[in-house]
């Protein structure tokens, strides 16, 4: 058997499809507003990064009070994994 190449999907005018200019897009083609809570997640990532360095250190109060801050955040996700860490 002769192994035939993979042919790749293009766009009607023969280009790979691209995103809207901003490169936000959804699968249906709608553009996606930018996230209101984006400096407030990056706020809370950089306070759940910190105490993951407090609790590596073996600092566990500052950790813990660091942690809890994470909780109060906008991020379910890392509220999630902050409280997983405080039961450690």
């Amino acid at each position: 058997m002769a192994h035939r190449p993979v042919r790749r999907k293009t766009s009607s005018n023969g280009s790979h499809k691209s995103l809207s200019k901003k490169g936000l897009a959804s699968k249906k083609g709608h553009l996606v507003p930018p996230d209101p809570d984006a400096p407030a997640k990056q706020a809370q990532l950089k306070l759940y990064e910190e105490a993951l360095r407090y609790f590596q250190e073996q600092k566990f109060q500052k950790a813990l009070q660091t942690l809890e801050k994470v909780v109060e955040g906008p991020s379910k996700e890392l509220g999630d994994r902050a409280k997983v860490h405080m039961r450690i």
